[in-house]
């Protein structure tokens, strides 16, 4: 794996937890809805423009994983793949 796009995968699974955290702030969801909506859709689009930097010739399992949205099979993936995914 290229270092670049080894940094893209590292860089995806930050994303996931990221949105992972968003998604399970039940405080925040209570409390002010629209900002976790927000924090959602800024995330997403974070998503959104680091695959755009993985090559063509990923892995098909998670190219399947990116394409459906399956963002917690994608996040097992690059921990069970990637080298240092799984220390953060």
């Amino acid at each position: 794996m290229n270092p670049a796009t080894q940094r893209a995968l590292l860089e995806l699974g930050e994303l996931f937890r990221e949105r992972l955290r968003i998604i399970g702030d039940r405080e925040l969801r209570e409390t002010n809805p629209d900002l976790q909506l927000k924090q959602l859709e800024a995330v997403s689009i974070d998503i959104q423009a680091t695959q755009k930097r993985l090559p063509g010739d990923i892995d098909p399992h998670f190219a399947h994983y990116l394409s459906g949205c399956s963002y917690q099979k994608a996040l097992a993936w690059i921990e069970a793949t990637v080298p240092a995914a799984g220390a953060s």
